[in-house]
């Protein structure tokens, strides 16, 4: 679900929802992501929209969009939360990773 559906870019991702998308409880998903990928599911989710966001941001197709735009395409809600994860996972804002990127 995540990773050929991208399901993670859905803004309204919750476990309920990935409960239906995947036909498992969410109970246990939320097992599996204790005891098997050993990383809360709300990080799990936030991990994979940065790294697709890191993606998009420097993609000559999406150059024009804004970086909140880009925040909403990788399924977070607003550009504070979008801000904040990203920096958490990359050390850097999303406007500076693409500058930095484009430099290079």
């Amino acid at each position: 679900a995540f990773e050929q559906d991208k399901a993670f870019t859905r803004n309204d991702l919750s476990l309920a929802v990935l409960e239906t998308i995947i036909g498992e409880k969410s109970h246990h998903i939320s097992q599996t992501f204790s005891e098997e990928i050993q990383e809360s599911y709300h990080s799990f989710v936030n991990r994979h929209r940065v790294e697709y966001a890191k993606k998009l941001l420097v993609d000559p197709k999406h150059q024009q969009y804004t970086i909140e735009a880009i925040g909403q395409e990788a399924g977070f809600n607003n550009r504070v939360s979008f801000n904040k994860a990203f920096k958490q996972y990359t050390s850097s804002t999303p406007s500076e990773y693409r500058k930095g990127q484009m430099a290079s």
